[in-house]
């Protein structure tokens, strides 16, 4: 938002060194500039991201997950981690059948 909100305020001085690095020369050139609609988009689409990061840290808030109705009956939730400590392979689907 600072690149976008120095570049609305002054194009001139943004543009002037980027004219000198291509002619070869160091400081800054004089230019004559405007600015079109596209820093605008650009701060927009900053402020729609930064919206969805509120909206997705107060969702995060609101959803704790699952509630235990969803756990496998009688055995205790483990997570991968602890049976992989425990010896036993999450991932172990049993042997392959043969057909």
């Amino acid at each position: 938002i600072a690149s976008v909100s120095r570049v609305l305020l002054d194009p001139d001085s943004v543009l002037g060194p980027i004219a000198a690095q291509a002619a070869g020369r160091t400081g800054s050139l004089e230019t004559s500039s405007h600015v079109s609609g596209w820093p605008w988009v650009a701060i927009l689409g900053f402020a729609l991201a930064a919206l969805a990061l509120v909206g997705l840290a107060r969702a995060r808030r609101a959803a704790r997950g699952l509630s235990p109705r969803y756990d496998a009956p009688g055995r205790p939730p483990q997570s991968d981690w602890d049976q992989l400590s425990a010896g036993e392979d999450p991932t172990d689907v049993g042997p392959a059948q043969q057909t």
